[in-house]
C-alpha cells in the first residue's frame, strides 16, 4: 500500500465528532489531525478537513499551504455530538476530489471510532468512486480495537 497522500498530493481528513467520539477518542482524533496539518504544511500541501456527525451534519475546513494553524484550531473545537452517518463525509470528499483540480489524487483519511456502517449500495459507490479519482481511503480508529469495514484501504488505531 501507499504511503497516505505520498505522492505529494493534498489531503481530504474525515473528521467523526459524533457522541460516541466525546472524551478521550476525540481529543486523539484532533490532535492526530493537528499533526498531521502540520506535516502536511511543511510540504506546502492542502488539506480539506471535514467535520461530522449524523446524516448532514458537516462542518468545512481548507488548508492551503499557509499558515494556518489558529482557524484550525477553532475549527477543531467544533464538532456535533449526535449519531454518525459515514456517507455524507465521503459524498463530500468524493465531490471535492472530483470538482477541485487542485485535489487530484488525493487521498481521504476517515479519523472515527468505526461505530457506523454503509450500506450494501453506498459501498459499490465508494468502490467505484476510489477508482475513477484514483484516491485510497485510510481510516484511524480513536476508541476500541480494530474492525474491519468495507471501504477502508487501511485500517489503523491510535
Amino acid at each position: 500500500s501507499r504511503v497516505p497522500g505520498g505522492h505529494g498530493s493534498p489531503m481530504g481528513a474525515l473528521l467523526d465528532t459524533a457522541g460516541s467520539m466525546q472524551g478521550q477518542p476525540l481529543l486523539k482524533a484532533r490532535a492526530l489531525l493537528l499533526a498531521i496539518a502540520g506535516m502536511l504544511q511543511k510540504e506546502q500541501r492542502s488539506l480539506h478537513g471535514v467535520l461530522f456527525g449524523s446524516a448532514g451534519e458537516l462542518g468545512r475546513f481548507a488548508m492551503h499551504g499557509a499558515n494556518q494553524s489558529g482557524d484550525l484550531l477553532a475549527f477543531l473545537r467544533q464538532g456535533f455530538g449526535g449519531g454518525t452517518d459515514f456517507e455524507t463525509p465521503l459524498k463530500r470528499a468524493f465531490a471535492i476530489i472530483q470538482q477541485q483540480t487542485t485535489y487530484q489524487r488525493a487521498d481521504v483519511l476517515m479519523i472515527s471510532d468505526g461505530d457506523c456502517s454503509l450500506s450494501d449500495t453506498f459501498t459499490q459507490t465508494v468502490r467505484t468512486q476510489k477508482i475513477a479519482l484514483d484516491c485510497l481511503i485510510y481510516s484511524v480508529l480513536c476508541n476500541g480495537q480494530r474492525v474491519s469495514d468495507s471501504f477502508s484501504d487501511e485500517v489503523m488505531v491510535l
